[in-house]
């Protein structure tokens, strides 16, 4: 199985791959894109889960700066007033 795309962190001007975390609960997770009514569909073998994300931490808080996703029905709808922009897979 190739290595899956992580999701990543830019802190200053460093830039960290998210392995895993614990303890999270509803207020600490990340990221879930069924909440916006999106079905991630595996775009390929470096990316089973249909998505993956970039946060950036500004004044101690962490925002989602940038979505990746690949959804089964082609649903991409604005999220916070973003519209979404097609890309092509890497």
């Amino acid at each position: 199985m190739p290595s899956q795309i992580p999701d990543r962190i830019i802190w200053k001007t460093n830039a960290y791959e998210i392995l895993g975390f614990e303890n999270a609960d509803n207020e600490t997770r990340l990221f879930d894109p069924k909440m916006y009514g999106l079905s991630p569909r595996m775009m390929h073998t470096a990316c089973y889960r249909g998505f993956y994300c970039t946060y950036t931490i500004v004044d101690d808080t962490l925002y989602l700066d940038t979505l990746c996703v690949n959804d089964e029905n082609g649903h991409y709808p604005p999220i916070h007033g973003i519209d979404a922009v097609p890309v092509r897979d890497i």
